[in-house]
């Protein structure tokens, strides 16, 4: 749906605001195939515009079961060699302290 709102209507620096975005995608021991599915589905409906280089991705990671966390990193690897690194910054919080509330509360600070 959103690759079909994009080319309907195409951001161009005439009809989007100036600066940058972040895509945030909080995870705790979720399927982490199915997350980063939507969140390329973002990306590539961002990426069609002219304004891909302001948005940038955060994966917040509280996940405590090895073995998803060790498929979230390999999938977090894969999402920065298609967006391209430096527009993504992946960090697995060791402390989940009040989980997805604390890894946003983070991010603001």
């Amino acid at each position: 749906m959103l690759a079909s709102l994009a080319s309907q209507r195409p951001l161009t620096t005439e009809t989007s605001p100036q600066g940058s975005s972040a895509n945030i995608l909080t995870l705790c021991d979720e399927n982490p195939a199915r997350a980063f599915r939507r969140l390329s589905v973002l990306r590539r409906s961002i990426d069609i515009t002219d304004q891909c280089e302001a948005f940038s991705y955060f994966i917040l990671n509280n996940t405590d079961d090895p073995a998803i966390a060790i498929e979230e990193e390999a999938l977090a690897v894969a999402f920065a060699a298609e967006a391209g690194s430096r527009r993504l910054v992946y960090r697995h919080r060791m402390d989940n302290t009040d989980y997805k509330a604390s890894d946003i509360h983070d991010f603001g600070q």
